[in-house]
């Protein structure tokens, strides 16, 4: 399966999963982007504090995918 599939879904399912999560209306795409894209960085970020690097470098796609399927409670707190 290409990779832009794979990206496509995972963002989606992101997306899915933070529209329960809305605490008022985006009016614009801009600030449904900029909400979406925050919380995408906590998860990066908390999957790079688990590595023993704690290096954003080292993080993997394939790595903050299968925290994000796999423990779906995993950064529930970062914002």
């Amino acid at each position: 399966m290409p990779l832009k599939n794979n990206l496509s879904g995972i963002f989606t399912i992101i997306l899915l999963s933070l529209s329960n999560q809305l605490t008022h209306n985006q009016a614009t795409k801009a600030e449904w982007s900029i909400f979406c894209v925050d919380s995408l960085t906590g998860l990066i970020m908390a999957v790079a504090f688990v590595y023993p690097s704690r290096k954003l470098a080292d993080v993997k796609l394939s790595s903050v995918v299968k925290r994000l399927l796999k423990k779906p409670k995993f950064a529930t707190g970062t914002s």
